[in-house]
């Protein structure tokens, strides 16, 4: 892989911050620590085969485990109360940036990677 081959591909641990309804910014990162937990808790590689069907029990995992690498005392639960139905469109969207560096929004017929 050449050098600029390796700036354009997505890291799965890109830094992110997140705000949710508390209004504390929190950073959100997947080191590989965390996507070997994920692949536990879900059955199958996340690299490999993405993430389908994000739903209700889902989405405040992924989140959840994002944020507890720098924030260990952080519950589930406590992530489940301060995400709001109205907040999705921007969690989906750090989500995908912390964890693939792809803007699910950006305006082309592929996402680039976010630089």
């Amino acid at each position: 892989m050449s050098e600029q081959q390796a700036e354009v591909c997505p890291k799965p641990t890109n830094d992110v911050f997140i705000t949710l309804a508390d209004g504390r910014p929190r950073r959100m990162r997947y080191p590989f620590r965390e996507l070997k937990h994920l692949k536990q808790k879900f059955g199958k590689s996340l690299i490999r085969g993405g993430i389908e069907g994000l739903d209700e029990e889902t989405l405040p995992y992924l989140i959840w485990r994002g944020l507890v690498t720098d924030d260990p005392p952080l519950t589930l639960e406590r992530v489940e109360d301060l995400m709001e139905s109205w907040m999705m469109p921007t969690i989906i969207r750090q989500f995908s940036l912390a964890y693939s560096g792809i803007d699910p929004n950006a305006h082309s017929s592929q996402a680039e990677p976010a630089k």
